[in-house]
């Protein structure tokens, strides 16, 4: 089920939190944070909240287009004509 934009944006912020208390605990090291499960579901979920705010994005731009378009078409005008 898609989420609005906001409720993806929440869901980051508190992801990235945890993420950072997490890696504050372990120390901050590259190969200890990669090594630890915890850090890496974590890390997981934030990869895939990020990717679902780019596909909410998109899915905007489109509207938004979509909504010029008719808009232009309404108004008598085509993207061929000029």
């Amino acid at each position: 089920m898609p989420l609005s934009r906001e409720t993806l944006e929440r869901q980051l912020k508190l992801a990235e939190t945890t993420l950072g208390q997490r890696a504050s605990k372990l120390g901050n090291e590259a190969a200890v944070l990669k090594a630890d499960p915890v850090w890496r579901k974590w890390n997981a979920d934030c990869a895939a909240l990020r990717r679902r705010l780019r596909a909410v994005a998109t899915v905007e731009a489109n509207n938004a287009e979509l909504l010029r378009l008719k808009a232009e078409k309404e108004a008598g005008v085509t993207a061929d004509a000029e």
